[in-house]
């Protein structure tokens, strides 16, 4: 069948201009507060849509009491939409994916720690709602074949980046941040193969779990492929709001039917249409029955936070 590509040029020079230029209100500007926002208030942020917004927007930090580790990861989750936005283009390796991490995870609280590596895989086991994850001494095995399979495709697609990501985030490399590492890569490589990225609303972290859940577990991919539609159909709406042009734009490929949904939401027949699935009618979403482990049901299954050093952060000047 027909591979649907997007034509996002325009968008991807917009977001670069946008940057350059540190233009406030633009979609550059929404989107680094919402990637940020929702990404780390899925791993258990407190902080607020609100402060998120006034950090990236002033640099400094409001007056309400804070997790420092809470602002640090928003700070560097700024530089990891920066870095991917600039990097987009290049092939994934195990090198680029660590330095990620260590963007994200740079000058935390933990990053002081021997055991918690910053920028490598991880030392210790650790486990994903009660799922066994990659033994360390895996990670590396497993990540190449990942890789290597994930690479060697001429044409990568919707469903092949949602596979890519729910694989990753079962063999959990790292001690911590795979979550946000592992959701910051499908914004990278949508952008890279012309599909509409889109994220994780976190109002609908419980969704994302169950899909990632029946993925990993039964091979079952429907409801992770549904939810990440569903997303994706929410940032159409942020496109046409910005007026960022999404023209579709036939090419070959496409080898496992209505699978493909590179730009294509709902193109198979059990599928709800764009219409049909929002905000308040996202029926598969409406029974999520999904079990969480101690660690307030986190998709990646980290270890919860060190609390660090939490203190009233006020007028902290963020470079």
């Amino acid at each position: 069948m027909k591979n649907t590509k997007v034509i996002l040029n325009n968008f991807i020079a917009r977001i670069k201009d946008e940057k350059k230029y540190q233009i406030h209100g633009g979609i550059y500007h929404a989107l680094q507060v919402d990637f940020a926002y929702n990404s780390n208030h899925i791993e258990g942020s407190k902080l607020t849509h609100d402060q998120t917004k006034y950090i990236f927007d002033t640099k400094t930090v409001g007056i309400v009491p804070a997790k420092v580790d809470d602002i640090i990861e928003t700070v560097n989750h700024f530089r990891l939409f920066d870095y991917v936005i600039e990097t987009m283009d290049e092939e994934l390796t195990e090198d680029y994916i660590k330095h990620l991490h260590y963007i994200l995870k740079n000058a935390t609280f933990s990053s002081e720690s021997m055991e918690a590596v910053i920028g490598d895989y991880k030392k210790y086991p650790n486990e994903v709602s009660n799922i066994e994850t990659a033994l360390p001494s895996d990670v590396g095995t497993k990540m190449k074949k990942l890789l290597h399979s994930y690479n060697e495709k001429n044409i990568v697609s919707f469903e092949d980046i949602v596979g890519f990501h729910a694989d990753f985030e079962k063999i959990h490399p790292f001690y911590d941040g795979n979550g946000r590492v592992g959701r910051i890569l499908i914004l990278k490589e949508c952008l890279k193969n012309d599909i509409i990225p889109f994220y994780i609303d976190d109002k609908y972290k419980f969704e994302y779990y169950r899909g990632l859940k029946e993925w990993q577990n039964d091979g079952d991919k429907t409801y992770l492929r549904e939810t990440c539609l569903f997303m994706q159909d929410h940032m159409k709406k942020i496109f046409d709001y910005f007026q960022i042009d999404y023209q579709k734009q036939g090419g070959e490929g496409g080898d496992d039917g209505d699978a493909d949904g590179t730009e294509s939401f709902g193109s198979s027949s059990e599928k709800k249409t764009e219409s049909e699935r929002d905000d308040d009618d996202f029926s598969p979403i409406s029974d999520a029955s999904v079990s969480t482990d101690n660690n307030s049901g986190k998709e990646t299954g980290e270890s919860d936070k060190t609390d660090g050093d939490t203190r009233n952060c006020s007028n902290i000047v963020i470079s």
